[in-house]
């Protein structure tokens, strides 16, 4: 019986697609995990706590630089999922092409900007910084950081390509690929005794070439090298940015919620108070990995199924995918945070690192809000149904940075924590399922919202625009 039931799961292009990226991500994830299992206490003892703590910070400013593409590559996800959903590969590539263009006069833009900008910087009195030998060389560190993000910038499109064509698989083998070469990167930083700003360089360029490469093979897999075709298309570019509008307000939002907090605390108790929230956060973010392993294929499968009218499977395949969260990630984590210190004071050596109790119970408190909210919020984005979800972003929002005011003075790192639990949990949470309950509601009446119903979709005004 359930081998029967695989067959007819491989047979369907769609759960073909999630059922190769769930196997291909558990294996790369479990690879990855390995790698940060070195990486992480091999690099804190070569840099030291204050080094290590600037170095996990990049990671969040090249989050937040990822806001620069106002929401256009999950716009263009979207569209050409819909495109080649109904076999019109002119049009998929008219998409993908125009958002290369796009992005790459972005990350033009952001480095005639940005390195400039970071040249003036006073980077040891931003990140509280005591060092005298790590305040010379973080100046140069920042900078190269800077350029190679502005590089790698507009080859993130490869991503949204694999996830668009239903070949996500794709995305694990390159994220397997860029997880070993940086540990390699790391030991061969440590081996050498680089300085710090080539240990940055040799610790970034692996991703850089894993996402070069994930967006060339698909160049040549789907041929698109000899399709003909403009390769800018100013209509297309209008469509994206009317849609990417509310996933980039969303995709800023997120920015903040995720990506701030890093930032806020280094900048308000020194770098060397990150690590101890950046070394909890990876023990959470194992779970996250293998939730992701079943959810980021769903939002490509859910804008194939809007296209094909597939109503039942979506509200299927959304209540799987809550019990899966459940089961994979919010039990474990729980489950973990009881060992969480002892298991950091084993694995980095170093007594300093350990963090404190409460900072275990709000950061778990934390990743199970987000959770609970991640299989709600992909079949949102899958569906295009962004305008509601995009209010609750914005509230989410402005209530954690107002809570973070009130609280942080008084809890320290906690109190930040704290502020995103309770913004993420009341709007997040809450609304997105809401909005999910009230959408799917419609759709079983056999009736679409209005918006769908009425309004032409975005590549048709593309394609009618003069």
């Amino acid at each position: 019986m359930l081998i029967q039931k695989l067959r007819r799961s491989w047979r369907d292009g769609r759960n073909r697609s999630i059922l190769t990226y769930f196997v291909t991500s558990l294996s790369g994830r479990s690879i990855g995990i390995l790698c940060q299992l070195v990486q992480v206490p091999l690099a804190l003892h070569y840099l030291g706590k204050e080094a290590f703590g600037v170095w996990v910070t990049m990671a969040s400013i090249q989050y937040l630089m990822s806001f620069s593409d106002f929401g256009i590559g999950m716009g263009a996800q979207n569209q050409i999922t819909e495109a080649l959903g109904i076999g019109d590969t002119a049009r998929a590539r008219k998409v993908f092409m125009t958002t290369l263009v796009f992005l790459c006069a972005v990350a033009g833009l952001l480095a005639i900007a940005g390195i400039p900008a970071f040249l003036l910087f006073h980077w040891g009195a931003i990140f509280k910084l005591k060092d005298p030998a790590l305040i010379r060389t973080v100046p140069g560190g920042m900078i190269a950081f800077m350029a190679l993000s502005c590089v790698n910038f507009p080859l993130g499109i490869g991503r949204r390509l694999a996830f668009a064509s239903q070949q996500a698989w794709l995305d694990n083998v390159t994220t397997t690929s860029g997880s070993v070469l940086g540990l390699a990167g790391v030991f061969l930083g440590t081996f050498l005794h680089l300085a710090f700003r080539d240990y940055v360089i040799i610790t970034s360029v692996p991703s850089v070439l894993a996402a070069a490469t994930l967006l060339l093979y698909q160049y040549f897999r789907l041929d698109w090298l000899r399709g003909r075709g403009i390769w800018f298309d100013r209509a297309v570019l209008s469509s994206l940015l009317n849609l990417g509008l509310l996933f980039g307000v969303q995709q800023l939002c997120n920015l903040v919620l995720f990506g701030g907090p890093p930032l806020l605390i280094s900048t308000l108790l020194g770098a060397a108070a990150i690590t101890p929230f950046n070394l909890v956060q990876r023990i959470f973010n194992v779970f996250q990995m293998f939730q992701n392993a079943f959810l980021l294929p769903l939002w490509p499968a859910y804008a194939d199924a809007k296209a094909k009218g597939d109503w039942h499977w979506m509200a299927k395949t959304l209540r799987r995918s809550m019990v899966a969260t459940v089961w994979v990630a919010v039990v474990p984590m729980i489950g973990i945070a009881f060992i969480a210190r002892p298991i950091i004071r084993l694995w980095t050596g170093v007594d300093t690192a350990v963090p404190a109790a409460g900072l275990v119970v709000s950061l778990l408190l934390w990743n199970i809000v987000v959770a609970l909210q991640q299989p709600l919020g992909f079949l949102l984005a899958g569906v295009s149904e962004v305008k509601r979800n995009t209010l609750y972003s914005v509230l989410t929002t402005i209530t954690a940075a107002v809570l973070m005011f009130v609280l942080t003075p008084r809890l320290g790192i906690n109190g930040i924590v704290l502020s995103l639990v309770i913004g993420n949990g009341t709007f997040c949470l809450c609304g997105g399922a809401y909005e999910v309950w009230k959408y799917l509601r419609r759709v079983k009446a056999g009736t679409q919202p209005r918006e769908l119903a009425e309004a032409p979709s975005f590549l048709d005004k593309a394609e009618s625009a003069p």
